[in-house]
């Protein structure tokens, strides 16, 4: 019985071996990494040749621009401030509101005070006590019943303790906040009963020394001008155009952003208003080229920006540095050249994938 089996399992582990081999062989077939091709059934390999995918192109423009330069900017306050506790402690009174206008001096907001006061109390008693035993010992010294060394360090308490009640009252101060120079009343963040900690705002105040414009100015621009140059400046809700007049340029640009901080004085203006939105027109220099590319050609995969080459026959996708948007067109500050050809259209475009131009 053990003989006549043999042979049928021997067949069958064969058969076996036969189609695993069959199976491991299949999972390895290369596949093109280039733009999808349709399924082929008469070929071993089961994937047609894949055919160019015919695309729209378009050339990367240089232009030598003189048109106006727009710089996004802020309209601020020249002075403001924002009033906050020097220690943890409880609003008592707000008897200002919003847009009031306040002078130098006048209070804004009144802190819960209870604690200031007991250290003041306590700081009183303490000057008292020890005021009273210097005076004791200074007098028995003059008769012999107390030394020097004695005198000295009764007399270094008091002062100690006049230091401590100086402090005591300066914190007691601290709990009136009062506006450091005459303006108005922006902003109150808080309501009577909370608690806020030091560097927590409870009032922010401007005044009224006039408003300015900050912007963040690119180098080849912020290179050409200098203080006390003046800059058209268009404000949202007018029409008419103002002048600004550059009070500071910074010398160094901001490392992440690799641009230079201006603030520009505008002339006094009741109607102005922080945050309001400005732009900032400047002729941009004369010879300057620029590179633009279609919007319909821009590729955005997890925050960069590029597009897709068309070289040698294949679509090649290359990072750029988006710039500016203008009408259809973004600039390119770096990533191209000149006169490259790029791919318009890009939904079903691949790294490397064979391309033929339309019309070529």
């Amino acid at each position: 019985m053990t003989t006549l089996l043999l042979p049928s399992i021997r067949r069958h582990a064969i058969k076996t071996a036969f189609v695993l081999t069959a199976l491991s062989a299949s999972m390895f077939i290369p596949l093109n990494s280039g733009c999808r091709g349709k399924p082929d059934n008469s070929g071993p390999s089961n994937l047609a040749p894949v055919a160019p995918r015919r695309i729209r192109t378009a050339a990367v423009e240089s232009t030598d621009l003189g048109e106006t330069v727009f710089i996004p900017a802020l309209v601020a306050s020249v002075r403001r401030a924002t009033l906050s506790p020097r220690v943890p402690a409880a609003i008592a009174a707000l008897p200002r509101r919003v847009g009031e206008r306040v002078r130098a001096g006048d209070v804004v907001a009144r802190l819960d005070d209870a604690a200031a006061r007991s250290g003041v109390a306590a700081a009183e008693a303490s000057v008292a006590s020890t005021g009273a035993e210097a005076l004791r010992l200074t007098g028995l010294r003059s008769k012999g019943a107390a030394t020097t060394r004695e005198v000295e360090s009764a007399t270094a308490r008091a002062a100690a303790a006049t230091a401590a009640l100086e402090g005591a009252r300066a914190e007691l101060a601290y709990a009136v906040l009062r506006a450091p120079f005459s303006g108005v009343i922006t902003k109150i963040p808080v309501h009577a009963g909370d608690v806020v900690s030091p560097g927590g705002g409870v009032v922010e105040l401007e005044g009224e020394e006039g408003f300015e414009i900050q912007a963040a100015v690119e180098p080849d621009i912020a290179l050409r001008w200098k203080a006390g140059d003046r800059l058209a400046v268009r404000i949202d809700g007018e029409k008419e155009i103002r002048t600004a007049t550059v009070r500071s340029l910074s010398t160094s640009a901001d490392p992440s952003t690799h641009r230079f901080d201006l603030r520009a004085d505008l002339s006094a203006n009741r109607a102005l208003r922080s945050g309001l939105f400005a732009r900032i027109e400047t002729p941009r220099a004369v010879g300057e080229a620029r590179l633009f590319v279609p919007t319909s050609a821009i590729v955005e995969r997890g925050g960069l920006t590029g597009v897709y080459v068309v070289s040698d026959g294949r679509a090649l996708l290359r990072w750029i540095a988006a710039g500016e948007a203008a009408a259809d067109r973004i600039e390119a500050r770096s990533g191209l050249a000149p006169g490259e050809r790029i791919a318009l259209d890009t939904g079903e475009l691949s790294d490397g994938c064979a391309v033929v131009e339309a019309g070529r």
